[in-house]
């Protein structure tokens, strides 16, 4: 009598695995600028900040008259100016 072959089962195939969703940085929401010689801050998502601060997941890189520059984890730039409420407004 012939021995019949055993199937293998890859256990590993059978295994559910869970989704991770991971959620995208909020963006920063820059809703006024103070800006002179010898200071610069920033109102971001409602607290004051300086160069270097962290705002969430980004970073204050710089402070412009007219907008916020953010470096995001991934290294990206985000420029967000004052009061800039659409996607579109956000320069990258």
């Amino acid at each position: 009598m012939a021995a019949r072959p055993v199937p293998v089962r890859d256990e590993t195939r059978d295994v559910a695995r869970p989704v991770v969703r991971t959620q995208a940085p909020v963006r920063p929401a820059v809703r006024t600028i103070l800006y002179s010689a010898t200071r610069r801050l920033a109102i971001v998502n409602g607290r004051i900040v300086g160069v270097g601060d962290a705002v969430g997941d980004y970073t204050v890189t710089d402070i412009e008259k007219g907008a916020v520059v953010f470096t995001a984890p991934s290294g990206e730039r985000l420029r967000v100016p004052v009061h800039a409420t659409a996607p579109g407004e956000v320069a990258r």
